[in-house]
Order: C-alpha cells, then structure tokens, then sequence
C-alpha cells in the first residue's frame, strides 16, 4: 500500500496501475537473480503473487499480527 499511496491510490493498493507496476518490479527483481516477497491478504491475491514468481509471500503485517493478538487478550480478559 505503500506503492499505492505514492502512485496516488491511496488505500487501493489493488489499482491496475499499481498492479502493473508491481508486475514490473517483480520481472526485474527476477531477472537480477534476487529473491521476491511481498504481502498478500487473502490466498486469491496469494496465488496470484505465487503465480507472477514471488517466493516470499507474507500473509499478514506486523500491526494486523499486534491487533489481532491484542483482541484476543481483550477477549480472554473479559
């Protein structure tokens, strides 16, 4: 999303500019012989990175982990 927001889609991380752009990226990276991750929230968006060659595919970000976690702390208190 932070792509996103510097192409101006901010909160739209899925715009077909920033999809192509990461396309593009993931192409060159590739070619560099480098390794490619990314993150994905949901597993459609996961086999589609999986299937543009991305070898690292996080399913989750740090602060969804923390608040995630958070919840289930509040949860179990009450």
């Amino acid at each position: 999303s932070d792509l996103s927001a510097d192409m101006g889609y901010m909160g739209t991380p899925g715009a077909p500019a920033v999809v192509e752009a990461l396309h593009h990226g993931i192409a060159r990276i590739r070619a560099a012989g480098k390794a490619v991750g990314i993150i994905a929230f949901g597993p459609g968006e996961a086999k589609h990175w999986a299937d543009a060659g991305v070898q690292f595919i996080a399913t989750a970000s740090d602060v969804a982990s923390l608040a995630g976690g958070l919840r289930a702390i509040a949860k179990a208190r009450v």
